[in-house]
């Protein structure tokens, strides 16, 4: 917050990210340390079913070894498999993200939210084919 006093006029500013949070600034604090938690958590599940997945498929990997593959040929193979994984869980993520958000803006009272549900990616490809 910038305070500038002259004579005895003071004036105070303060940003508008500060005027809209306020009074929930310790709330969301603790919402986002709560998210990052969960996120951790997620990831910490995530590893370890695909620690036990490779553990399963030792003999797989034992067995292709064998027969000829070599050593780079069968991690990109299991880097692959994670990579699709990964992309199918974000692209859900995404999706839950974008299906959620309305039904979930809609419970906030008297929200200023209203008008956002429109995701920016939307937005800003339809502002820039409305200037060609």
């Amino acid at each position: 917050m910038a305070r500038r006093c002259h004579h005895r006029l003071c004036v105070s500013c303060i940003t508008a990210a500060e005027n809209l949070t306020r009074d929930s600034r310790p709330a969301l604090l603790i919402l986002l340390g709560a998210a990052g938690c969960m996120l951790l958590i997620g990831c910490a599940n995530v590893a370890n079913l695909l620690l036990a997945r490779a553990g399963a498929r030792r003999r797989e990997m034992a067995i292709r070894a064998a027969v000829g593959s070599g050593r780079a040929r069968l991690v990109r193979q299991l880097l692959t498999e994670s990579l699709v994984v990964a992309a199918v869980a974000g692209a859900l993520g995404v999706w839950l993200a974008y299906v959620s958000l309305g039904p979930l803006l809609s419970l906030v009272p008297g929200s200023r939210t209203s008008g956002w549900t429109r995701p920016f990616w939307r937005s800003r490809s339809s502002s820039a084919c409305s200037r060609a």
